[in-house]
């Protein structure tokens, strides 16, 4: 499993840039650059409200993987070591991206 490193700091999973989810799903069927990317786990932290985590943030995530131009994509599954994920001010998943993309067009 990749280290998942995240800095979607307006995202409900996350904790300290570190995912809450055990499994995360990037998507980007088509993507040729790392901005066709971005991830569909994202859910918007409501403002002034206790924050409701589903699980302890780890280092280590699953990552289930659409962008099928990616040389760390296989079988829908990321291979690469590290994975970042950034969109910092996000409001929707279409804000965020996979900065580990890399295309192997």
């Amino acid at each position: 499993m990749p280290i998942l490193d995240c800095t979607v700091t307006t995202c409900h999973h996350n904790v300290d840039e570190r995912c809450s989810l055990d499994k995360i799903k990037v998507e980007g069927d088509m993507a040729n650059t790392t901005e066709g990317t971005c991830c569909s786990s994202f859910k918007p932290r409501k403002e002034n409200r206790f924050m409701n985590v589903t699980g302890m943030p780890d280092a280590e995530s699953r990552v289930e993987c659409e962008a099928h131009h990616c040389k760390y994509n296989e079988d829908c599954k990321c291979q690469a070591s590290n994975i970042g994920i950034r969109g910092s001010n996000a409001c929707n998943c279409k804000e965020t991206e996979c900065g580990t993309f890399n295309c192997s067009c």
